[in-house]
């Protein structure tokens, strides 16, 4: 059965209308690459983002992410206006740059580790339980250079490890010492045909096929 935009439109729509009646977290969430700034600040490595959009006609209007938002500074404003939402979960990504700046070639950076702890404990002074992305699109940039980031093709080893290590962290210390969970966000994008036209509706259920269907 092919699921036609309209018909997506009505169960998005039929979801966030009864979400607050079936789901007890009601977020707010942001992604570091676009929000943060303090780039290369209090020890933060370059990522590959960083690379990437420092390059002229890569990003337009040659624009970047060295201040963005400035929440690196400005955080605890931040924050009181997610608390002013009356969201009870905030959910906000970790750079790999600021925590570990050459991957796993150098030191962890205190002042990474820090920075995010202060985030944690004041979303639960305010009754706003935290959901942490470990990942989101950025990674070092020498660990770009040195093996192509994802495109490696070691990556297949990692995946093949990662089940283990989430059960050995879930079963040791995530249950154990702070009551978490670990799992996974389902990322999809919309789209909408460019005219009327049969083959543009072909095109949009083709993407949406491929990006949201399974």
């Amino acid at each position: 059965m092919t699921i036609t935009t309209l018909q997506l439109f009505f169960l998005v729509y039929t979801a966030i209308l009864f979400s607050s009646a079936h789901f007890s977290a009601q977020s707010s969430n942001e992604d570091e690459e676009n929000v943060e700034g303090a780039y290369l600040e209090d020890g933060k490595g370059a990522s590959n983002w960083d690379v990437f959009c420092h390059v002229p006609g890569n990003i337009m209007n040659n624009e970047n992410g060295d201040v963005a938002d400035d929440h690196y500074h400005r955080y605890l404003e931040d924050l009181k206006i997610v608390q002013s939402l009356g969201v009870n979960a905030y959910r906000f990504s970790i750079s790999w740059a600021r925590i570990l700046p050459r991957g796993r070639f150098g030191e962890i950076n205190p002042r990474g580790i820090m920075f995010y702890n202060e985030i944690i404990d004041n979303l639960l002074l305010r009754g706003i339980q935290p959901f942490v992305t470990i990942h989101h699109h950025d990674i070092p940039q020498e660990l770009e250079d040195r093996y192509g980031g994802w495109l490696s093709p070691q990556i297949h080893i990692i995946i093949l490890w990662c089940f283990g290590i989430v059960e050995l962290v879930r079963l040791n210390f995530v249950q154990m010492k702070h009551g978490g969970f670990i799992g996974i966000v389902v990322d999809a994008l919309m789209y909408e045909p460019l005219t009327d036209k049969e083959w543009d509706r072909q095109a949009v259920n083709r993407a949406l096929a491929f990006n949201l269907y399974w």
